[in-house]
């Protein structure tokens, strides 16, 4: 079993193709960043990595800087490979993203002294799909909508206990690929998506974020513009996903009624040192 950590993300996606294939749900955010980075995203900076047992992938991480690791799932001997390797790299590792069945291993090759799941999502992968209803219209994000997207995109990380360094990198993209929902002439809810990864047949694209205005929720307007945004990823993928906090059961009973059905669970961890 080796590690290697490869210097660009071109190198990485093409080392990783086929693995992310046969596990293109639990693989999706580490492809669609690193594919975000050779379209010029910048982040302070990137580390790839990607365990082999005998020349064969069979896990994979990435680390942007300043967010925390993310991993793929792995079986106990790759996973205990990644972790002394990452540990090499980053001997104070704040936290990972990723299967929580991996977090032992991390917290004994860190020397951590104590680990601490800070949210579990659910997975969730579209069957077949029942658009949402609600008085309004769903709209593209425009130029003007820029300080809403703003504004909307922090007040998103705060509730999803999610970094807040990065809402300028985020209004660009929202720009490019965002959905309002507007009712009586006034935006009340926002979606996007990541940029579909996969190759053809294979293609995932990944909702998010979806975010309601807090005085208008209740009223189906998160479900409405996250199927105004469902509709157009039909036209460019096989297959759509979405990540939700396991603890919001609202926002689970929306994705439910839209059709999106439980794949996995995985976490978000912090680790403590003395």
């Amino acid at each position: 079993m080796d590690v290697i950590e490869f210097g660009t993300a071109e190198e990485f996606l093409e080392a990783s193709r086929q693995f992310r294939a046969n596990e293109p749900y639990l693989t999706n955010v580490i492809g669609s960043v690193a594919h975000s980075v050779t379209r010029g995203r910048r982040y302070d900076a990137c580390h790839w990595f990607i365990a082999r047992d005998q020349g064969q992938v069979v896990g994979l991480a990435m680390r942007t800087l300043p967010h925390n690791l993310m991993i793929s799932p792995m079986s106990e001997p790759a996973n205990a490979a990644m972790a002394a390797a990452v540990a090499q790299v980053f001997p104070d590792l704040p936290g990972f993203s990723g299967p929580l069945s991996q977090m032992p291993a991390f917290q004994s090759a860190l020397g951590a002294v104590s680990a601490e799941t800070s949210m579990t999502e659910v997975v969730y992968v579209l069957g077949a799909f029942t658009p949402a209803v609600a008085a309004g219209v769903a709209r593209r994000v425009n130029t003007d909508d820029v300080e809403l997207l703003r504004t909307w995109l922090f007040d998103f990380a705060v509730e999803a206990r999610l970094p807040t360094h990065d809402i300028e990198a985020g209004v660009a993209r929202m720009l490019d690929v965002g959905w309002l929902w507007e009712h009586d002439g006034k935006p009340v809810a926002m979606c996007g998506y990541a940029g579909p990864v996969g190759d053809a047949g294979t293609v995932v694209g990944r909702v998010g974020p979806v975010y309601t205005e807090p005085t208008q929720r209740g009223r189906g307007f998160g479900g409405a513009v996250t199927s105004a945004v469902v509709e157009q990823l039909q036209q460019m993928c096989e297959h759509i996903m979405l990540y939700a906090d396991a603890s919001n059961p609202t926002s689970n009973g929306v994705y439910q009624r839209l059709g999106f059905v439980e794949y996995a669970r995985t976490g978000q961890v912090q680790f403590r040192y003395a």
